[in-house]
C-alpha cells in the first residue's frame, strides 16, 4: 500500500471526522472496486492540535488489500497542505543533516594497519591509513543519465585507442600514483610475521625476523636470508615512532618463501607469542623480561589471554593441542591441586637451587 493521506476537520465535539473521500487510481489492470474504513482511537481529543489516531482496514473483491495489491490509493490535496507538507519534508531534512554531522563530529579517526613491502615482495614495513568518519547518505544517488553514461563509455573507448606508455610495476615510485597514498610507513628491516595491539590501543607490537646488517636487494623476488631469532617491536601509535625492542626473544626456523605468522597477544601487564622452538613465551610488557615458557611438542602458532582475566592464556600448536594455562596465585584461587596439572617454566637465573614452576596448565 502507498502513501494515503485523509484530511480531519474538528465538529462540536472535538472529535475528528472523515473530510475528504479517497480517490481509486487503477494500476495494472485491476477493476476491483474498493474502500476503506477508518478506525479512529483518539475520538475525545482536546486539543485541535494533536494529531490524530487512527486505523484503517481496505477491501476489494479478494479481501483485505495488502502491500501486493495493484490498486494505488491516493487522497485530494489542496495547495496549503502541500506547502504544509513541503516545508515539514524540508525540516526533516534539515534535522537529517544535522544529526549526521553530529555523528561525524564524534568521531575519532582511525587507523587501517597492514604489512607492505616496497623492496621485496616479503612484508617489512607497517603502513599506516587514516581513516576519517564516514557516513552512508540515507537517500541513494541515481547517478548520471543513461546518455551521460554513453557519452563517459564512448570518451572511454577513445583513450584506449590512445598509446599509452606501460610503467614498471616493480619500481613502486612509477605507479604509486594509481594506488590510494598511504599516510606512513615504518621499515622494520626484515620479515614481520605478526602484530598485535596493546587492550588501551596506544601501543602495536610487531614479531620480526631480522635481515643482515648491510644487506643489499638487488631483485625484489630475492629477498635477504632472515635470522632464526624473532625480535619484537613496539611502536607507539601517537608519535608513530618506534619506542622499544626485544631483541632474539624467542626463535623461527622456516625459511623466507615458507615462513608463515606467528601470532601474538598484549594484556595490560604481559606480552604472549608463539615460536617454531615448540614453546609459547610470557614477557613482562613493562621491563621486557621472560616470565615463562609454555612447552608443546610442535610449533606455537597462535597465543591468546582471556580478555576479562589476564591470568589465563590460550595456546595453540601444530600437535593438534591447544593449552590453556593459569598462573599459580590463579590456581590456588580456584581450589585446583597444582601438582595435578602440567606446569610451564619458570625462567631464572642459574641458581644453587632448582627453579619451581609458576604457571599451570
Amino acid at each position: 500500500m502507498e502513501d494515503v493521506r485523509l484530511k480531519f476537520k474538528p465538529n462540536k465535539h472535538h472529535k475528528f471526522t472523515l473530510l475528504t473521500e479517497l480517490k481509486v487510481t487503477l494500476t495494472g489492470g485491476c477493476y476491483r472496486p474498493c474502500q476503506i474504513t477508518p478506525q479512529f482511537k483518539n475520538r475525545n481529543t482536546q486539543t485541535l492540535k494533536s494529531k490524530p489516531s487512527f486505523e484503517w482496514e481496505m477491501y476489494c473483491s479478494k479481501g483485505v488489500l495488502n502491500e501486493g495489491c495493484p490498486c494505488y490509493y491516493d487522497a485530494d490535496n489542496d495547495s496549503a497542505d502541500e506547502v504544509s507538507s513541503g516545508t515539514s519534508d524540508a525540516s526533516m531534512e534539515t534535522e537529517e543533516c544535522a544529526s549526521e554531522s553530529d555523528d561525524l563530529s564524534e568521531h575519532v579517526e582511525k587507523y587501517l594497519i597492514f604489512t607492505t613491502g616496497s623492496k621485496t615482495y616479503t612484508p617489512h614495513q607497517i603502513g599506516f591509513k587514516r581513516i576519517k568518519p564516514v557516513s552512508f547518505p540515507r537517500k541513494l544517488n541515481p547517478g548520471p543519465s543513461l546518455r551521460e553514461r554513453l557519452a563517459e563509455r564512448e570518451r572511454e573507448k577513445q583513450n584506449a585507442a590512445l598509446p599509452r606508455p606501460e610503467p614498471n610495476w616493480l619500481v613502486y615510485e612509477e605507479v604509486a600514483d594509481r594506488f590510494d597514498k598511504v599516510d606512513h610507513l615504518l621499515d622494520l628491516h626484515g620479515h614481520i610475521i605478526g602484530m598485535g595491539l596493546s587492550p588501551d590501543h596506544r601501543y602495536l607490537y610487531v614479531n620480526s625476523r631480522p635481515w643482515p646488517r648491510g644487506y643489499v636487494i638487488s631483485n625484489p623476488l630475492e629477498p635477504p636470508p632472515i635470522a632464526q631469532e624473532i625480535d619484537i617491536h613496539v611502536i607507539d601509535l601517537v608519535t608513530l615512532k618506534e619506542v622499544g625492542t626485544m631483541l632474539r626473544a624467542h626463535k623461527a626456523y622456516t625459511p623466507n618463501n615458507e615462513c608463515f605468522f606467528i601470532f601474538l597477544d598484549v594484556c595490560n601487564e604481559y606480552v604472549a607469542s608463539g615460536a617454531e622452538d615448540k614453546h609459547g613465551y610470557l614477557w613482562d610488557r613493562h621491563y621486557g623480561v621472560c616470565l615463562a615458557k609454555f612447552p608443546h611438542i610442535d610449533v606455537v602458532n597462535s597465543v591468546a589471554f582471556n580478555p576479562r582475566d589476564p591470568e589465563m592464556l590460550v595456546t595453540t600448536s601444530d600437535d593438534y593441542t591447544v593449552k590453556v594455562w593459569r598462573s599459580r596465585s590463579k590456581v590456588k584461587e580456584l581450589g585446583l591441586e597444582d601438582r595435578n596439572f602440567p606446569h610451564g617454566l619458570e625462567v631464572r637465573r642459574k641458581t644453587r637451587y632448582r627453579s619451581h614452576s609458576d604457571v599451570s596448565e
